[in-house]
């Protein structure tokens, strides 16, 4: 390839990083914080919005709501939303799982560990994150548990092809 084939895109051009459709931030990387953001933000702000988008719209105009969990669409989107809502839930599966077996863990934890060893929790770890977790305490004694970030990634919680770029004319500033 040489300087005469190079190619350029106009001034106006963004290109964003996104994972599975949504705006790449560095906790939709690991699968953990990926799962527990797709139960805990994604599908409830989808929800909320196909329950009320005139509610959204609204939100997305006020300047002391900015920032907020909306979706900035136009009302009429709603339909757009729900196949996205429901896309999610069946591609993303695996995610939903591991979301729940982690706040499964938590309240685990926070129910039978006691001070002593933690060995016989390890019976109790949900079956999606058995051998993905190390269960200790934090220097407040306070029940905790460490994922094993490398096994993730190589397990079925972690897909390369959810990441990819969006790529738009900006209309503006």
């Amino acid at each position: 390839m040489g300087p005469d084939d190079l190619v350029y895109l106009k001034r106006n051009v963004i290109a964003e990083p996104i994972i599975m459709g949504w705006y790449a931030w560095p906790q939709l990387i690991p699968p953990a914080s990926l799962a527990m953001n797709v139960v805990g933000r994604h599908l409830k702000i989808m929800d909320s919005y196909i329950q009320s988008p005139q509610l959204h719209a609204e939100a997305v105009r006020n300047p002391k709501m900015k920032g907020g969990p909306f979706v900035d669409y136009p009302e009429d989107r709603a339909e757009g939303v729900r196949r996205l809502r429901d896309r999610t839930l069946r591609e993303q599966g695996r995610l939903i799982e591991l979301a729940g077996a982690i706040r499964q863990l938590y309240e685990m934890l926070k129910r039978e560990a006691n001070g002593y060893c933690l060995d016989p929790l390890y019976a109790k770890v949900p079956e999606p994150l058995k051998g993905y977790v190390e269960l200790s305490y934090d220097p407040l004694n306070q029940p905790s548990c460490r994922f094993y970030e490398p096994l993730l990634y190589r397990g079925p919680y972690y897909d390369p092809g959810w990441q990819g770029l969006s790529i738009y004319e900006s209309g503006g500033d």
